[in-house]
């Protein structure tokens, strides 16, 4: 922590507490600002990476049906019930 010389050669507290804050703003716009957003980007890329490189796991159930119209019948039997259209 620097002092800060004022005019009657005494440094006041108050003059070396809004030179640092004025430090630490600097400190945040600059190198602390692309410090963060190096991070950010790099951990969206590794995110983004590790998604694509997911593999689905193999599917060993065997199926209900090989019949396409055991789906037709399945997707018209879905629906509202007879009591919505009253």
């Amino acid at each position: 922590m620097a002092l800060v010389p004022v005019p009657g050669g005494h440094a006041s507290l108050a003059t070396t507490m809004e030179a640092m804050k004025m430090d630490f703003l600097e400190f945040a716009r600059g190198p602390a600002l692309w410090v963060s957003l190096a991070i950010l980007l790099t951990g969206s890329a590794w995110r983004t990476w590790r998604i694509f490189r997911l593999k689905g796991k193999p599917d060993f159930s065997e199926p209900r049906s090989t019949r396409l119209a055991a789906g037709a019948i399945v997707h018209a039997d879905r629906g509202p019930a007879p009591s919505f259209y009253k």
